[in-house]
């Protein structure tokens, strides 16, 4: 069984809103997160002194990746059209985009309480907000000492439409001088990162790269509901074979294929996972092709008495790599490649044009 259907309402006081608001707090409610459990695990966070006084598995609830590194606009070149999606929750905008990308349903996972409440906080936003105020709200995140988390006058505005462990959550950490607790492991590299989602990287969310993308994204989440589930991918209660699609970015960082594999045993018809290229990177194969510039759109080879063309360097990554088949044979990782490797067959949706050539690709089992 997967997730119930869900039809929010713009009206937080409409009966079908407080229905579905219900719905999704049994979801929190059957993974341990009941309202009660939340204010606990809060009351711990403050008695440790925060996140660094945490034992390592309560860590897991407060850890929050604000400032996505996966390339959104590879992800947009996916064919989701009236498929099921099932994404890990990142910073909030791998919803948003599968959503946009006319996936019939999306439904998030993730062994972070935090990251799931900010998904649905964020969701909430791009839902009731206007383009400009949803930019406002989340640049209100505080770089620097002092202030607060969120402007709380615009909390409260969207608080009725969360649920009730949402709302106990932020209720706590937006108050004056708590984000002092977060800092040493507000984000994965600490709170300096924190307003990546709403201006650093506004070019590669295409949702926000204008007031017209915008509005489409939001009359598109209008007519769904997105999900929340907080439980760690290896959890046999997550559903991955009600899914046609399962996002997990780079969640085991050196061993997505085997996860991919895992999950792809468990039932999922597609897995979509994210790598950093170079010779003998990730858990494949590989090697350079030193000298060789690629262009990421048409996978053209491109250079100029073997250098490459500065005109063209953000379109080129250097140096290439290549995948080692069994055989010997090499498979150049460009947009479109496709490989056989133990059993799964791997293609490559996209690259960043970075030092760190970071790949977008899907698996599927192949068929005996």
């Amino acid at each position: 069984m997967g997730y119930p259907e869900i039809k929010p309402q713009p009206d937080p006081q409409n009966p079908e809103l407080t229905r579905t608001k219900s719905i999704q707090e049994q979801l929190y409610n059957s993974t341990g997160y009941s309202t009660e459990a939340v204010m606990a695990k809060i009351e711990n966070f403050k008695r440790a002194g925060g996140f660094e006084g945490l034992d390592q598995e309560a860590q897991h609830d407060f850890l929050l990746w604000l400032g996505h590194s996966d390339s959104l606009k590879n992800i947009k070149k996916l064919d989701l059209t009236g498929k099921r999606v099932l994404t890990v929750a990142g910073s909030g905008e791998f919803s948003q985009t599968f959503i946009d990308n006319d996936s019939s349903q999306v439904d998030v996972f993730d062994y972070s309480m935090f990251a799931c409440f900010f998904n649905e906080l964020k969701l909430v936003a791009a839902r009731e907000l206007t383009y400009q105020e949803y930019l406002n709200f989340f640049m209100t995140i505080k770089e620097e000492n002092g202030g607060t988390i969120f402007d709380q006058t615009m909390f409260e505005r969207l608080e009725p439409f969360l649920t009730t462990q949402a709302q106990t959550f932020f209720r706590q950490i937006i108050a004056p001088g708590y984000e002092e607790l977060f800092k040493p492991k507000f984000t994965e590299k600490g709170a300096v990162i924190s307003r990546s989602i709403a201006v650093k990287h506004i070019d590669d969310v295409p949702f926000l790269a204008s007031e017209e993308n915008f509005r489409t994204m939001q009359e598109k989440l209008r007519r769904k509901n997105v999900n929340f589930k907080i439980t760690n991918i290896d959890s046999p209660d997550l559903p991955v074979s009600d899914y046609d699609f399962v996002y997990i970015s780079n969640i085991s960082y050196i061993n997505q294929i085997g996860m991919a594999a895992q999950l792809l045993h468990r039932g999922a018809k597609r897995v979509g996972f994210t790598f950093e290229g170079g010779a003998g990177a990730f858990d494949l194969p590989t090697e350079y092709y030193p000298g060789l510039y690629v262009d990421l759109e048409t996978g053209e080879h491109v250079s100029i008495d073997g250098r490459m063309p500065e005109s063209r360097k953000d379109e080129i990554i250097y140096p290439a790599t290549a995948y080692i088949g069994q055989n010997g044979k090499r498979t150049l990782l460009i947009p479109g490649a496709s490989f056989i490797h133990n059993n799964l067959r791997i293609t490559i949706v996209g690259i960043t044009p970075k030092k760190d050539q970071k790949y977008l690709a899907q698996a599927e089992l192949v068929q005996a």
